[in-house]
């Protein structure tokens, strides 16, 4: 295969004719060269062929040690590669844990009562409303079986809306109903349910005589928010030390927890009461010593697995909150 190619190549140099040797290749480009050496090395005299002849070698040689120089950087420049596994050590979150009720409905029963028994028989007015006044229960009988003082702070009433200029408010515990300038007529509950009306909070000022309504579309809404409203009020003007005793304590409600595969329990978690869900109980705070770190993900590595308990699931439930540390 070699031989035939050299014989080919034979062929085609007897057909054209005898080529170009090197110095006839190197006088042609010296002379159709646009640079200044080349060209006066074969044009000029003796003297001045020598002098282009050493300035263009000079100068040829110090462009070849100059690439010469910038090749070598190159190839010497060192490129450092850092590669890192695993996870970066970072603070672990405080853990906050806080019972949906604030307090023990057993240990705030007794402060209630009152307001168990108003709110019990103003479900019945308002769910068996009187027919007539067959069986109407008299204001002063009301008087003396509930504590009407929570009653009259806040009552719930009733708006008959059936004339929109001039609805009639009825008390749903009063003997009557309030007018629309607040005096009592002779109006009963036995002829509302042919009425539209809506359930309200009467809410009144020391200041000033007129009261105005906030009206609720649903009686379970206005019964919730009228009963959490005057508990709110009660336990407000309970002292601070005893609402903390009245609510659920570290070692009742925390029954185990781990961090990074280590045991921990109640005392490893710092108390902290909250005005709307009460005794809340943090795990590492940082208040009183430096966080807790942890590097990889899981319980085993530094995660934090914690068991509760609750009195009663079906009526309470858990919050719990991941926040920065102190």
């Amino acid at each position: 295969m070699t031989l035939k190619k050299y014989f080919v190549k034979a062929l085609h140099r007897l057909q054209k004719g005898p080529g170009y040797t090197y110095q006839e290749l190197l006088v042609w480009y010296c002379d159709n060269t646009n640079t200044h050496g080349p060209k006066r090395i074969i044009c000029e005299g003796p003297k001045k062929k020598l002098i282009w002849f050493f300035l263009t070698l000079l100068f040829a040689s110090l462009v070849f040690w100059q690439w010469g120089i910038l090749i070598n950087t190159y190839l010497s420049y060192n490129v450092t590669a850092s590669l890192a596994i695993g996870f970066k050590t970072m603070t672990f979150p405080a853990v906050t844990i806080c019972n949906a009720s604030p307090f023990r409905y057993s240990k705030v029963k007794p402060f209630l009562k009152d307001l168990d028994e108003l709110i019990e028989a103003a479900l019945e007015r308002i769910l068996q409303p009187l027919q007539g006044n067959a069986s109407a229960t008299p204001a002063a009988n009301l008087s003396e079986k509930l504590n009407l003082q929570l009653w009259n702070q806040i009552p719930l009433v009733l708006i008959d809306e059936s004339d929109a200029a001039h609805p009639v408010i009825l008390d749903i515990l009063g003997n009557g109903s309030l007018g629309p300038g607040g005096h009592q007529n002779s109006s009963t509950f036995g002829n509302l349910e042919a009425k539209r009306y809506k359930l309200a909070l009467k809410l009144c000022t020391h200041l000033t005589p007129h009261c105005f309504y906030r009206k609720f579309t649903s009686a379970a809404q206005a019964v919730t928010e009228w009963y959490v409203l005057q508990s709110t009020s009660i336990l407000s003007k309970v002292p601070l030390s005893k609402r903390i005793e009245m609510g659920y304590q570290a070692e009742d409600m925390i029954l185990a927890c781990l961090y990074g595969a280590e045991p921990c329990n109640h005392r490893n978690f710092t108390h902290l009461y909250h005005p709307d869900h009460g005794n809340c109980y943090v795990f590492n705070w940082g208040v009183e010593k430096e966080p807790l770190l942890s590097s990889n993900p899981g319980a085993e590595f530094g995660g934090y697995t914690g068991g509760v308990w609750m009195e009663d699931p079906l009526e309470e439930g858990l919050k719990a909150w991941l926040g920065s540390n102190w």
